[in-house]
C-alpha cells in the first residue's frame, strides 16, 4: 500500500534512509572485521575510513544545493539504488576468492566504501529540509525528527548487531548478505517515497538564469557563517566529531578486541547505544522539554556524549561498557534532536538543504583529520588512553553550546511565526531568494 498522508509518508521517507544507512553500516562493519581480524591491517582499515570520510566531506556541500535543485524523492531514490550498486562488487569478489583475503580484497572493500559513503552524503541534508516540506506542522515536524534518530536503532539492531552474529555464527561474507537485503529494502521504500510525494513536491526555481554550483555554495555557506547560532553549532559539533567518529568507528572496536573481546561484544555495545538513542527520543525529550528549556537540554545532551565516552577509556568491563552505550546514545539524540528541531523551524523555506549541507561540511571537516590521528596515535598509545585525551574536546565543544547566547536564543524561540532566521539575519537570505 502506498503512503496516503503526511505521517505515513515520513515514515516511509524514515525507512527508506534507516535501510540504505544500515547497509552502509554493514558494510563498514564487515570491513572493521575483515582489516582488524582477517587480515590483520590496521594501516588498511585507517586508510579505508579516511577515504570514506574525505569522500563524504567533498560531497557533502553539494548534496544540498543538488537537493534544492531536483526532487528530494528523487536523491533518496538515486542513493538507495547507490547503495545497492557499492555493495554487490563487495559480495561477488569475497565469494570468488572462498575466504582467501588478498590485496585486491582490499581495494574492492576501499572502493564499495567510498561509493557507499556517497549514498549516505546524500541522504545526510536531507531531514531537515525535507520532513517540513512534507507537513509545515511544528509538532509533527518535532515528531518526524525524533523517529528520525528512533530510527538509528535499526541501524543498530540489524546493522552491527546483525553483522556481529552473522560473521560469528556463518562468516564474514554473510553479513554482507544482509547488507544487499537491507539496500533492497531500501530502494522499494525510496520508490514508494518518490511515486507518492513527487506529485506534492516543489522544487525551488530561480529567476533567471541558475547560479552555480559554486556561488550556491559560496551563499550557503555566507549564511551558516554569517549567523552565530550557526557558528556555534559548527564548531561544538567539528570539535566533537574529531573524537565521536574515530570512536565509534575505529578506537571502540580496537579498545574491545584489545582487551579480549569481540567484534560481537561491539555489537551488543553499539545496540546498548541504539537503546539509550530509543528511550531518549520515546520518552526523555518530551519530559526534559516539560522541565527545562530547549537549550539545557542540548547542553546535557553534549555533556553527556562527552562523559560517557570519557568514561569508556576508564572501563574494561561489558556491562559498563553497555551502561555508557545507553547514556552514549541518549546524549547524542538529546543534543541531535533538540537542535535539529529547532534548526528545521528557523531556517526560511528554499534555504534549508543548501544551509544543512554546509553545516554538515563544517561538522564533519574534522573527521578524517581525526580518524588520522587516532590511528597514528594508536601506534604508540593504548585505545585507552587515545580515548581519554581526545575527551579533552568535548569541555571546548560543551563551552560553545553553553555559552553563545545567540544559540540560546534560536532553541528557546517559539516555533510559529516568522523564521527566527529571518527576523535576526534577514539580510543574509536576501541575497538571493528563490521564487
Amino acid at each position: 500500500m502506498m503512503p496516503s498522508t503526511r505521517w505515513q509518508l515520513i515514515v516511509t521517507y524514515v525507512c527508506a534512509d534507516a535501510a540504505v544507512t544500515v547497509s552502509s553500516r554493514i558494510l563498514q562493519f564487515y570491513a572493521t572485521w575483515l582489516l582488524l581480524k582477517g587480515i590483520a591491517n590496521p594501516s588498511a582499515l585507517t586508510l579505508t575510513l579516511v577515504a570514506t570520510w574525505a569522500t563524504t566531506l567533498l560531497i557533502l556541500p553539494f548534496t544540498g544545493i543538488v537537493a534544492d535543485r531536483v526532487r528530494k524523492s528523487t536523491v533518496l531514490l538515486g542513493a538507495s539504488l547507490l547503495a545497492l550498486a557499492s555493495v554487490i562488487p563487495v559480495v561477488v569478489v569475497a565469494l570468488a576468492l572462498h575466504g582467501t583475503y588478498t590485496n585486491w580484497l582490499i581495494v574492492v572493500i576501499v572502493i564499495a566504501s567510498v561509493t557507499s559513503s556517497v549514498a549516505v552524503a546524500a541522504l545526510m541534508p536531507l531531514s531537515t529540509p525535507l520532513i517540513p516540506e512534507i507537513s509545515p506542522d511544528a509538532d509533527e515536524v518535532r515528531r518526524g525528527l525524533r523517529l528520525k534518530a528512533s530510527g538509528f536503532i535499526l541501524n543498530i539492531l540489524f546493522g552491527p548487531t546483525l553483522a556481529g552474529f552473522m560473521i560469528g555464527a556463518f562468516g564474514g561474507e554473510s553479513a554482507l548478505w544482509v547488507s544487499v537485503a537491507s539496500s533492497c529494502f531500501g530502494v522499494v521504500a525510496a520508490l514508494a517515497f518518490h511515486i507518492s510525494f513527487s506529485a506534492g513536491q516543489s522544487v525551488h526555481a530561480h529567476s533567471g538564469e541558475a547560479p552555480s554550483f559554486f556561488q550556491d555554495l559560496r551563499r550557503g555557506m555566507q549564511r551558516v557563517l554569517g549567523i552565530r547560532a550557526e557558528r556555534a553549532i559548527a564548531t561544538a559539533s567539528l570539535l566533537a566529531n574529531m573524537l565521536f567518529v574515530p570512536f565509534v568507528f575505529f578506537l571502540l572496536p580496537a579498545k574491545v578486541l584489545a582487551e579480549g573481546g569481540s567484534m560481537l561484544n561491539v555489537a551488543g555495545i553499539e545496540l546498548s547505544l541504539g537503546a539509550g538513542v530509543l528511550a531518549a527520543s520515546a520518552l526523555l525529550i518530551q519530559q526534559a522539554r516539560r522541565i527545562v528549556s530547549d537549550h539545557a537540554t542540548s547542553i546535557v545532551g553534549i555533556a553527556m556524549i562527552g562523559a560517557s565516552i570519557f568514561a569508556f577509556g576508564c572501563s574494561h568491563t561489558l556491562p559498563v561498557w553497555c551502561m555508557l552505550g545507553f547514556a552514549l546514545g541518549t546524549g547524542l539524540t538529546m543534543f541531535n534532536v533538540t537542535v535539529n528541531s529547532k534548526r528545521a523551524m528557523a531556517i526560511p523555506a528554499g534555504h534549508r538543504a543548501g544551509m544543512e549541507s554546509s553545516l554538515m561540511f563544517l561538522c564533519t571537516a574534522a573527521a578524517p583529520l581525526g580518524i588520522w590521528m587516532s590511528g597514528a596515535a594508536l601506534k604508540t598509545l593504548s585505545p585507552n588512553a587515545v580515548i581519554i585525551y581526545g575527551s579533552e574536546l568535548f569541555v571546548f565543544a560543551l563551552l560553545c553550546i553553553a555559552f553563545s547566547r545567540p544559540l540560546r536564543r534560536m532553541l528557546n524561540s517559539d516555533d510559529g511565526g516568522s523564521p527566527h532566521y529571518l527576523q535576526t539575519n534577514r539580510e543574509l537570505f536576501d541575497l538571493q531568494s528563490p521564487s
